[in-house]
């Protein structure tokens, strides 16, 4: 990763309002993706994560709500938000269809992202 001038960035969080955290944090670059377990990563660990891909390119897609939970890790992250390029109707679905041609399969999109073992 530290290689790399440009990286794709999501988060899956468990929770909700005051109880909500992130659980995973999703890493791609053009070669490469990256799943880390952020509920399991000791903060000694995640502190140069996030300094790391602070200095990077990130390119999201509607980060609004990512951005709030991993300021509470003391990260001020910002990214291309992929969402800014659309008419804000259709979701990342339909951006992927649209741009790529190809669906975008979200079924588990609602799991529970909390839970141990994966």
């Amino acid at each position: 990763l530290s290689a790399t001038k440009m990286i794709g960035l999501d988060c899956e969080h468990s929770g909700f309002g005051a109880h909500a955290e992130i659980s995973l944090m999703q890493l791609a670059t053009f070669w490469q993706c990256f799943i880390i377990d952020v509920l399991t990563l000791e903060r000694s660990l995640c502190d140069p994560l996030l300094a790391m891909l602070s200095t990077k390119v990130l390119l999201a897609f509607d980060f609004r709500s990512d951005a709030v939970l991993l300021e509470a890790l003391g990260s001020h992250l910002e990214p291309l938000d992929l969402r800014d390029g659309t008419d804000g109707t259709g979701g990342l679905r339909h951006l992927v269809q649209r741009a790529l041609t190809r669906e975008l399969c979200k079924v588990e999109q609602c799991s529970c992202w909390g839970r141990r073992p994966l």
